[in-house]
């Protein structure tokens, strides 16, 4: 991750990333928030799975047999 960009990563999808800046000076300001957040990230996050977060396909890990 970069100063000037703090969400950037190889592996983040464009919502990811979209997700993560939105109002990132505040957002990330308490360690504990003691107000619900804002309600379009909301949404957002109602929304997505985990294969929408990552520009990789998501797998199953594979079990190893014992």
């Amino acid at each position: 991750m970069s100063e000037t960009d703090p969400v950037q990563g190889d592996y983040l999808s464009d919502k990811a990333r979209q997700i993560l800046r939105f109002n990132a000076r505040q957002a990330y300001t308490n360690l504990v928030p003691r107000t619900a957040g804002d309600s379009q990230v909301a949404d957002l996050l109602h929304t997505v799975s985990a294969s929408d977060l990552l520009d990789l396909p998501v797998r199953s890990p594979k079990t190893q047999p014992v």
